[in-house]
């Protein structure tokens, strides 16, 4: 299993996949998610821009997420280990429920790693729902490290990043 560009073909599972892990996070009470964020229209945005990235595993997605140089003018407020450096920035990653507490996410995060060094970026970068424990343990296996607080429309989120290796 490798993450590859998501297709048109592939929004009506993603929109799917979105709209379950919506349900399922407000099954599990937290409010991270919701009918505005993140929306139809946005996924659609993320697939035809080419910045959607899934991880099939066998006749499903078992994974989604976007990855970009594009963050919010808060990231600024960020304790960034080198500023300046080119970044790469996570966002929307989405496990299917299906599939939950099988170490998707971790392969994940490892192809994206893998990724943004081929592109020959050192850095990842990312914001979390504090209210997320598993995205922040798996941030925190990851390697992850919080540099910063933030306020969304949701609330409090935190900064982190991860310097990678370039090395092959």
């Amino acid at each position: 299993m490798s993450l590859h560009l998501a297709t048109r073909d592939d929004l009506p599972e993603i929109i799917n996949l979105y709209s379950e892990a919506v349900t399922q996070m407000r099954a599990d009470g937290m409010d991270q998610w919701d009918e505005i964020y993140p929306s139809e229209e946005l996924l659609a945005e993320d697939v035809f821009s080419g910045q959607m990235y899934i991880l099939r595993e066998e006749d499903r997605i078992a994974a989604a997420v976007v990855l970009n140089r594009l963050c919010d003018p808060q990231y600024a407020l960020g304790a960034w280990e080198e500023p300046d450096a080119p970044a790469v920035v996570v966002h929307r990653l989405c496990v299917n429920t299906r599939v939950r507490s099988r170490g998707i996410a971790g392969i994940v995060m490892r192809d994206l790693e893998r990724i943004a060094a081929a592109d020959g970026l050192a850095y990842i970068r990312l914001d979390a729902f504090p209210g997320n424990a598993a995205a922040l343990a798996l941030y925190r296996r990851e390697g992850y490290r919080i540099t910063g607080e933030v306020r969304f429309r949701k609330g409090k989120f935190l900064l982190m990043e991860k310097k990678i290796s370039l090395s092959p």
